[in-house]
């Protein structure tokens, strides 16, 4: 299979996998709410809230591990890559006794979390989180394959196990639910199959990697060799957290519980958006570490340019066209029609526009190629930023002004910083890349946008809301393609040579094979 071969597949499998997350998500909340009831859904939702920070004890490690599988190193020196792997391994599952013991210490302080009364209701929610806590600790070690699977640049081979672990959970969640089944019963069951799921990919990884031979064994000195990438990955973990995570706290502490509510609702969809554009960009690094370690350096500056025209590409027409209707998009989704809320999703909206068109590829190009100190450090300007600018500015303008704290930092660093530097690394002349990547998607988007809010006025009242957005959607899409190409020949010869490829295969079978 050729390289564009991998990244398309990986990239389709992502999507497929977006798709599977939110049916799932849909479908599994509804369910559990109905059947746990308030209490105990909350306590759920509590069980995996503290295991999202606990992962914070991976300390960037199991990025190291993609990063020196992604360079090849297996294939070059086997003995060194196994004694990294088994020195990751090591810690990881140091840290998994510290998971179970925090969640069996946790189990006595459940009274003051969660203000539980009844002493058979205690009783059972402090089995269900030591079972859960046991569960996740043997989880966490594993955690590795799935990024070895990613540095081998076949993420198309985790999304299927991850798929198929999906249709699983929904399906075993819908029979223990109806079967009258209890919390204790899904966490064991959750917690299983996220163990079995990274076996059925540890399997994997030693049919792709035949030399991988894990070992428990405490090295201190290879850990401080991967401290010096794993240690600036973990500050930039924290970073991300500050940055993606405070926003509800500064919110609840300075506006008010219902602000809170306006924003959460008002990132539903940027959310989506970004989860709908940056499938691709998982990609780069892998191809930035194995480029970078190879010194392939003009690859590296194709891949980043093309990466970057691609994340603007997707950027300008999604955010443009959510932007328009996302009035119509948030009634129709949660019946709700507050301005505060449509106000605080469309700036969430231009948030995003920096992360996907920015952000989405150079953070994981600096991260993977060499440049992670760099990376680290703008992570912490941008974190104290974000902290001192939401505070700030909250107390005053309330959820607007918690989005800019987060937009300000975001903004500065993607158009002072990061764009500058990346023009220079691909080395074209600033005007060029600013054509390119941004001035033609930019010029496609505000033709689309002038035929949907046409389109819009013409067609309401004349049809359905339903109908109606998704004729406008449709519309919006196919002229911002069509404009898009027009102004860039060179994509519509690739595009056309692409399908011609394909029906020339489907023309032309292997013989080979009989068929």
């Amino acid at each position: 299979m050729t390289h564009n071969a991998y990244v398309l597949k990986n990239t389709l499998t992502n999507y497929l996998l977006v798709v599977l997350r939110v049916v799932q998500g849909i479908l599994v909340t509804r369910w559990l709410f109905n059947s746990l009831g308030n209490e105990y859904y909350g306590f759920w939702s509590l069980m995996w809230t503290l295991l999202v920070y606990a992962l914070l004890l991976d300390f960037g490690f199991s990025k190291a591990a993609q990063k020196y599988t992604a360079t090849g190193l297996f294939n070059s020196d086997p003995d060194s890559y196994n004694r990294y792997l088994s020195a990751v391994f090591s810690l990881l599952s140091l840290m998994a006794t510290i998971i179970a013991s925090g969640c069996f210490i946790a189990s006595y302080f459940l009274t003051a979390l969660t203000r539980i009364d009844s002493p058979e209701q205690l009783a059972y929610c402090r089995l269900t989180l030591r079972v859960f806590g046991i569960g996740c600790a043997l989880v966490f070690p594993t955690g590795i394959f799935p990024e070895i699977l990613v540095g081998l640049r076949k993420i198309y081979l985790r999304n299927y196990v991850l798929a198929g672990t999906r249709i699983t959970e929904t399906l075993g969640i819908a029979v223990i639910l109806s079967m009258g089944g209890s919390l204790l019963a899904l966490a064991f069951f959750t917690v299983s199959l996220n163990l079995s799921t990274n076996f059925v990919m540890y399997a994997l990884c030693r049919r792709e990697i035949p030399s991988l031979r894990l070992r428990l064994r405490w090295d201190p000195t290879t850990l401080r060799e991967l401290a010096d990438f794993s240690g600036f990955i973990y500050l930039i973990s924290i970073c991300s957290l500050i940055i993606r995570k405070t926003d509800h706290l500064v919110l609840s502490i300075f506006a008010g519980l219902k602000a809170v509510g306006i924003y959460q609702l008002g990132g539903r969809l940027p959310d989506l958006c970004d989860n709908l554009a940056t499938q691709y960009q998982e990609n780069i690094a892998p191809l930035s570490a194995a480029l970078h370690a190879s010194n392939q350096r003009q690859n590296l500056r194709d891949l980043i340019f093309f990466a970057m025209r691609f994340s603007s590409f997707m950027a300008a027409g999604g955010i443009s066209l959510a932007y328009i209707v996302c009035q119509d998009l948030i009634a129709l989704l949660f019946n709700v029609h507050d301005p505060d809320v449509i106000q605080a999703c469309r700036w969430l909206l231009i948030n995003a526009a920096f992360t996907i068109a920015v952000r989405s590829v150079t953070d994981k190009f600096l991260m993977m190629s060499g440049r992670h100190r760099l990376l680290a450090s703008l992570y912490i300007v941008e974190a104290v930023a974000h902290l001192l600018l939401s505070v700030l500015l909250t107390r005053r303008y309330g959820v607007v002004g918690v989005i800019f704290g987060t937009l300000i930092p975001n903004a500065a660093l993607a158009i002072f910083i990061l764009l500058p530097y990346i023009i220079r690394f691909v080395k074209h002349s600033p005007m060029t890349f600013l054509d390119k990547v941004y001035l033609r998607p930019a010029f496609a988007a505000a033709l689309m946008a002038f035929t949907v809010l046409v389109a819009r006025q013409y067609l309401t009242g004349s049809m359905p809301q339903l109908l109606q957005l998704v004729v406008v959607i449709a519309l919006g899409g196919v002229v911002y393609c069509g404009v898009f190409l027009g102004v860039n020949p060179d994509d519509w010869q690739a595009v056309q040579e692409f399908f011609r490829q394909k029906l020339k295969i489907q023309n032309h079978p292997d013989t080979r094979t009989g068929r």
